[in-house]
């Protein structure tokens, strides 16, 4: 049977076939399944500020992958209280498109901060916002690796890590604060990749991380909300 294809606004419709296709916002839908598409990559785009260019990022598309998951929040049982508030942070809906959509704000958020900020401190000891950035992107790595072994049924116990001996030693300071913006990019890319191909039997596996029984899904959901935990820090301790 033969398909007629037509174009309207940023919508792609095959007419004729059993399945329509289109694209929102660097995303493709299929109807049936779901895929994604995106692609993080650089750009030089102006970041004033004593002259310098910094880099800055861009979305693009690239290859999808299709996955059938229904997403829901997880129970908290057993949760510290820490982590049951940043799954509360976490809004009801599709995780991989709230991922995508922190992504933007944190990206909207880091292009916005002037450089007198990045080295401030609203107390003694307490980190800066590079130092911020970085952390959340360790996090991400360190969560989205507990997922991937968890998922892949491995019942290794993973071991903890100390958050504040990790910012010691980033060297955030020392960086270009557009870089590390870029870097975490780079991190969530790949941890929207690894929630992308989940199924929802193997987010519903358990593992042991930091001496507690956790499963992905909740791991998941933590990432994200550990995220917007520290967007709102950084908005009313550092910019407001």
């Amino acid at each position: 049977m033969g398909c007629a294809i037509c174009v309207v606004g940023c919508r792609l419709y095959i007419v004729g076939c059993r399945v329509a296709l289109y694209v929102v916002h660097c995303r493709l839908y299929v109807v049936g399944l779901r895929c994604t598409m995106y692609n993080i990559s650089s750009s030089t785009i102006l970041y004033a500020s004593g002259g310098i260019q910094k880099k800055w990022i861009t979305l693009r598309k690239i290859n999808f992958v299709i996955m059938h998951i229904t997403w829901h929040k997880p129970e908290t049982n057993g949760l510290t209280t820490y982590q049951k508030t940043y799954v509360d942070y976490v809004p009801d809906g599709d995780l991989v498109k709230i991922m995508e959509d922190q992504l933007l704000v944190i990206l909207n958020l880091a292009r916005g901060i002037d450089e007198a900020k990045l080295n401030y401190r609203y107390a003694a000891g307490k980190w800066s916002i590079p130092e911020l950035f970085v952390h959340i992107a360790d996090a991400e790595r360190i969560f989205t690796y507990r997922i991937l072994r968890i998922m892949r049924g491995d019942k290794t116990p993973l071991a903890g890590f100390e958050e504040d001996d990790y910012v010691k030693e980033c060297g955030a300071q020392e960086r270009n604060f557009a870089a590390i913006a870029e870097e975490f990019v780079q991190v969530r890319k790949s941890s929207i990749c690894l929630l992308s191909s989940a199924t929802n039997e193997q987010l519903e596996r358990t593992g042991i991380a930091n001496n507690m029984e956790v499963s992905a899904l909740q791991l998941a959901y933590i990432l994200v909300g550990h995220a917007m935990h520290h967007l709102r820090v950084i908005r009313e301790r550092y910019l407001s």
